[in-house]
């Protein structure tokens, strides 16, 4: 498809299969780039695209996005969900206000509390009630994640110069040339045979620090033969998160 009408700062469409498109034009932005957030699918667009263009882009990116659509809405009032390491609860609390407010009810377990004439399906509830969970995330991340690294790192002898903590759901871990490996708070919400992957993923970089044959092969390795088969479940794991 050619021709079409330069796109400008922000816009919103609507896409027959993959609902609202938000879409911002940035100037640093070299190709198109989606992703969903808060149910919403978030479109950055280069600066000069045309809206033919734009549609191109969402056609091919289309079956993949489809794949990652959120099912259903992400938090529901009263309804448990339940992680390994903790269960969080979403609470209804009569004239509460604009407030968002997190509890500890138990070792193990949180309640969000909000406004019950709140809508969970709104993105600003959302993006409210996912900020409470991140911040839970990150206060619960160093004992949490931290012990049970260096437990992983003894076990194939690697020796990373400092664990540090970082955030976001896309880059769960990352490895620098210093040796100091970064995990991700949004850790705590999976399995542990998840949370070792990701962390073996990291320690395998302090032998190789790019993703070649030999880096997957020292990867398998610490991982049991299963790297491919838990990168795969890694993929479809849907974290509590807008």
């Amino acid at each position: 498809m050619k021709g079409g009408l330069p796109l400008k700062g922000q816009g919103e469409l609507t896409h027959p299969e993959l609902g609202i498109i938000r879409y911002t034009v940035r100037r640093t932005a070299r190709r198109f780039v989606a992703r969903w957030k808060a149910g919403v699918l978030a479109l950055t667009v280069p600066y000069g695209a045309t809206t033919a263009e734009m549609a191109d882009a969402i056609e091919s990116m289309k079956p993949r996005l489809l794949t990652r659509k959120p099912v259903g809405r992400l938090y529901e009032f009263g309804k448990e969900m339940k992680f390994e390491l903790l269960t969080l609860t979403v609470i209804g609390v009569e004239a509460y206000g604009s407030r968002c407010t997190l509890h500890r009810r138990a070792a193990d377990r949180f309640e969000i509390r909000l406004d019950s004439r709140a809508d969970l399906g709104a993105s600003e509830c959302i993006e409210a009630v996912g900020r409470l969970v991140k911040g839970l995330s990150r206060y619960l991340a160093p004992q949490l994640l931290f012990p049970r690294a260096a437990e992983l790192a003894a076990s194939v002898g690697a020796r990373p110069s400092r664990w540090k903590l970082s955030s976001g759901k896309k880059v769960l871990g990352r490895c620098n040339s210093r040796g100091e490996i970064s995990l991700s708070s949004v850790l705590v919400f999976l399995p542990s045979e998840l949370r070792d992957y990701v962390v073996l993923h990291e320690l395998a970089h302090l032998r190789e620090m790019n993703h070649s044959l030999r880096f997957h092969a020292v990867c398998d390795k610490y991982c049991g033969g299963r790297e491919r088969e838990l990168e795969r479940c890694l993929k479809d794991f849907r974290f509590p998160l807008p």
